[in-house]
C-alpha cells in the first residue's frame, strides 16, 4: 500500500514485469539447480557432516529430579 499526497493509502500498481520476473526466476530454478548433481555427488561426505546436528548436551529427567530431591 502506497500513500497518497492526502494520506489516504491507495493500492499498488500492478507490476506485469515485476510478475514475469517471479515466474521466470520460480521456472528457471526448477529447471537448473543452484547446485550441479556431479558436484553434490562429490561433496556429499561433507556436505553430511556440515548438516548434522551437533551432540545435546543435556541432563536426563531423572538425574534432574534427583538433584532437585535431594
Amino acid at each position: 500500500m502506497r500513500k497518497a499526497q492526502g494520506g489516504k493509502k491507495t493500492q499498488r500498481c500492478r507490476s506485469v514485469w515485476r510478475e514475469f520476473e517471479f515466474i521466470f526466476t520460480v521456472v528457471r530454478n526448477a529447471i537448473v539447480p543452484i547446485v550441479k548433481i556431479e558436484h553434490l555427488i562429490e561433496n556429499w561426505g561433507r556436505i553430511k557432516k556440515s548438516l548434522a546436528e551437533g551432540p545435546r548436551k543435556r541432563v536426563l529427567q531423572s538425574e534432574s529430579i534427583k538433584s532437585i530431591l535431594q
